[in-house]
């Protein structure tokens, strides 16, 4: 039999870097989760679950623009034309920014249907579940956008640099909630803080783009037609053919609150 040839160095390297940067969240979360539980209640524990499922499962609404971005900032790079780099970023950042306000606007303005009509809570809880949400939809814009920038980061092959802000930043999710509800604080607060979180994330991410990739310091660019057609297309076809699994997620996790209970 012949041996089966043995993965590039660097292939096995961002490997183990993207393993890491998901088992470190992991870890902390096996730790967290049942501290949390305890300390929110399963009812609010069960309004945060919900939180962390649209803050998962939001990425995918952002019609592929992040692999889009991924795939011709790779190409600009493999055919030595850095110039058009920071065109590219800024036109998909542009949309998302875009995309991010509009779906805001719609979820804050769905939120007291969801926290009454939708889940039935109780009044207190229903106000705290409101206020969660319009905190809550403030991450939207800040998801997209970093996700242009993360995936400038992996198409310059730069998982080192991706996986030293994802691990940390996935371990918050869940270590924040944790010494929240140690704290005595209520999900607004909570919320609150994991919003900040992703904003400084959104901050290191572009830092560390401008660091590895100089030529987003040295040149200007606005968002241009030609880059925003190319990036809506590719990222349209991904879109169609992988936007229904997350949703129907989203979806049954409200339907369980809604039908079931929060608990």
């Amino acid at each position: 039999m012949t041996p089966s040839p043995a993965l590039p160095s660097g292939l096995r390297r961002d490997t183990l870097l993207n393993l890491a940067g998901q088992l470190l969240p992991l870890a902390v979360a096996v730790a967290a989760v049942p501290a949390t539980t305890a300390g929110l209640g399963v009812e609010r524990f069960g309004v945060l679950a919900l939180a962390w499922t649209v803050l998962g499962s939001f990425n995918v609404f952002d019609l592929a623009l992040g692999r889009a971005v991924t795939r011709f900032a790779a190409e600009a790079l493999a055919q030595d034309e850095p110039e058009r780099l920071p065109g590219l970023l800024w036109s998909a950042t542009g949309l998302q920014a875009a995309l991010g306000i509009v779906a805001a606007a719609a979820f804050a303005a769905a939120s007291p249907l969801l926290a009454g009509a939708v889940l039935q809570a109780p009044p207190p809880l229903a106000d705290e579940i409101r206020r969660t949400f319009l905190i809550l939809a403030l991450s939207f814009p800040v998801t997209l956008v970093t996700g242009c920038f993360r995936s400038l980061l992996e198409a310059a092959g730069r998982f080192d640099l991706v996986n030293l802000v994802r691990a940390p930043a996935g371990a918050a999710t869940f270590a924040i909630p944790w010494l929240g509800a140690a704290a005595g604080w209520d999900l607004p607060a909570i919320i609150g803080l994991l919003v900040l979180t992703r904003a400084l994330v959104l901050v290191v991410h572009w830092r560390l783009c401008r660091r590895a990739l100089p030529v987003l310091v040295a040149a200007r660019a606005w968002p241009a037609r030609e880059p925003l057609a190319r990036l809506a297309r590719f990222g349209g076809w991904i879109t169609a053919s992988n936007v229904i699994p997350p949703l129907l997620t989203l979806v049954e996790r409200f339907l369980l609150g809604a039908l079931v209970s929060l608990a």
